[in-house]
């Protein structure tokens, strides 16, 4: 009985580290992320600002490519974020339900 228990108490202890790496790398991914978004940005407000309007076909061409990569970028800072909170959620109900020992019969109706 108490094997069993202890195999679910390393088998839990196995998801919650495994659960918080995946969050450490997601996290990691963020900050790249974030930093992409940061470079493209200043890039992008650069060429705004450089050459407004009327702009040539290529100028335009590439300062619409600049804002269609910063979407783009965008929208994966949101998914890993949403994947962050899911893993964080994880997390939680992984800490607050672990495996416990299962109290002896005779030792809890002992005092009955």
């Amino acid at each position: 009985m108490e094997k069993q228990v202890k195999e679910k108490q390393v088998e839990h202890a196995k998801k919650l580290l495994e659960t918080q790496n995946n969050l450490k790398e997601v996290n990691s991914e963020l900050i790249k992320l974030t930093e992409n978004i940061e470079s493209l940005h200043k890039e992008w407000t650069d060429l705004i600002q450089a050459k407004k309007p009327p702009r040539d076909v290529t100028d335009e061409f590439i300062v619409r490519s600049k804002q269609r990569d910063l979407l783009a970028l965008h929208r994966e800072h949101d998914s890993l974020s949403d994947k962050k909170k899911e893993l964080n959620l994880k997390i939680k109900d992984l800490e607050q339900n672990t495996p416990r020992m299962p109290q002896d019969s005779h030792f809890s109706n002992a005092w009955l």
